[in-house]
């Protein structure tokens, strides 16, 4: 959506930069801008060392559930997931670590807050696995709720369902699941 029109009728023929050149450079130029309009997840281990420095996890901790991480994958992508399983951090925790680092809202279920009503946006199979749901859409943006650990591809792909940017904030998983099982009716 975020694209940028070329008037070919002001190129320059005789000007000494070639067309080709020209319009290589506008739309990377045009790609900049539309990557870096888009949120980009703090990294795991800035999660893992916020979550050290201020939530009282130990590095051994980190440490192991890194191990275990390379043990099962063979990458170090899953060690907040490892974390949260192992107990090692509550989901609470794991929120707060990623509002600080992103400056986003933390979403809290409580009788003021009944009367949002999930948007159907993706499967509930999706919204499950990934742990997020949509609970409001303007003309430009689609809010999505998230718990963590995040995932960059399920953000992008709610974006794209609804033809949208997407507005994140966050929520433990019990609330995410309530969202899911009142958008589903279970």
């Amino acid at each position: 959506a975020n694209v940028r029109l070329i008037n070919y009728s002001t190129i320059d023929s005789s000007s000494e930069t070639p067309f080709g050149v020209s319009l290589v450079v506008s739309l990377v130029a045009c790609a900049q801008e539309i990557v870096n309009s888009v949120m980009q997840l703090p990294s795991q281990s800035a999660i893992c060392q916020w979550l050290v420095d201020n939530a009282e996890v130990k590095a051994s901790d980190v440490n192991r559930a890194r191990k275990l991480c390379l043990a099962e994958s063979g990458r170090e992508e899953e060690v907040l997931r490892n974390l949260l399983r192992l107990g090692s951090v509550r989901d609470d925790q794991a929120v707060e670590a990623y509002a600080t680092l992103l400056g986003v809202p933390r979403l809290q279920l409580d009788e003021a807050s009944w009367d949002i009503e999930p948007l159907m946006i993706g499967s509930e199979r999706f919204l499950r696995h990934h742990g997020l749901v949509a609970v409001a859409a303007d003309a430009a943006t689609v809010t999505v709720v998230a718990s963590p650990p995040l995932s960059q591809y399920a953000l992008d792909a709610m974006g794209y369902c609804a033809s949208k940017s997407v507005s994140l904030q966050l929520a433990t998983a019990a609330d995410v699941n309530t969202l899911i099982e009142r958008l589903y009716g279970q």
